[in-house]
């Protein structure tokens, strides 16, 4: 027994006048309208067992289950998605355009510190940049230069050589962290 033309249209207009395999939709394909499951495994004529399939994919599918069929590509969900990723990017562009910024910044303290420290205290192969940059994580850069000037006040007393006056620096600096750590309590 065939469909009515309003069983028909009803399937139709539920299903957006859209294939639902393939997503495609009139005039670039004819729309007709596919049995879920298949009248010749049992399926009835009831709109619970219809969809809105294109004459390619209806014929393509032909008496097969919708189980064995893959599922079809919602557009909207797939721009939905591709729309999501792209924002995903830009944050993460973004962000790291942040980091390299920041990497910039302390790369430049740090450079500026070596500066200060070489004019306190002479040249100095004690000096870690990986320490500096410990230290400008958890201190400014005033509180660094006022470090510096005490270990650079022992070095021209002619109490510390580099070594210890590297040691002094680093002994301060650890000072000022543990004071701002208990202050912060």
């Amino acid at each position: 027994m065939s469909l009515s033309k309003r069983t028909r249209f009803e399937v139709f207009k539920r299903d957006g006048f859209r294939c639902t395999y393939c997503g495609k939709r009139p005039p670039e394909v004819m729309l007709e309208v596919d049995h879920v499951t298949p009248r010749c495994e049992g399926g009835t004529d009831d709109p619970a067992n219809l969809t809105t399939a294109c004459a390619p994919c209806n014929r393509g599918k032909s008496g097969v289950p919708l189980g064995a069929v893959a599922p079809a590509v919602d557009e909207m969900t797939l721009l939905e998605g591709m729309q999501e990723a792209l924002e995903r990017a830009a944050a993460l562009r973004h962000t790291t355009a942040l980091a390299e910024a920041h990497r910039e910044a302390e790369d430049d303290a740090i450079a500026v510190l070596c500066e200060w420290i070489e004019e306190a205290m002479g040249p100095n192969r004690y000096v870690s940049e990986r320490s500096l940059r410990s230290f400008l994580q958890k201190l400014d850069m005033d509180e660094m230069r006022r470090a510096i000037d005490s270990a650079a006040l022992g070095v021209q007393k002619k109490r510390l050589g580099q070594s210890d006056a590297w040691r002094y620096f680093c002994g301060v600096c650890w000072s000022k962290v543990r004071e701002k750590n208990a202050r912060a309590s």
